[in-house]
């Protein structure tokens, strides 16, 4: 699952905590990789749960991107003026 780096930002942000902010804004890359980065999201205090919660509001972690409501998952529609 992906995540957004601002997204990460902001949760920690609403905890109040900083040192932690200005860590992960130096050390993330702009889409983080949940399992490629789950060492440092544990080390910045995130467990798997509070990364879940971050995929499910954006829906990046559903296959939809964030804010645009767009489903990649889903079949493409026929441009076949035939199948109208």
């Amino acid at each position: 699952m992906h995540v957004s780096k601002a997204e990460v930002l902001d949760s920690l942000r609403t905890r109040g905590d900083d040192e932690q902010v200005r860590r992960a804004e130096s050390e993330l890359p702009e889409r983080v990789d949940t399992e490629e980065h789950a060492e440092l999201l544990r080390s910045l205090g995130l467990d798997r749960a509070d990364v879940a919660a971050l995929g499910s509001d954006t829906g990046l972690g559903s296959g939809q991107a964030s804010g645009l409501g767009v489903n990649f998952q889903s079949e493409p529609e026929s441009l076949d003026p035939r199948d109208e």
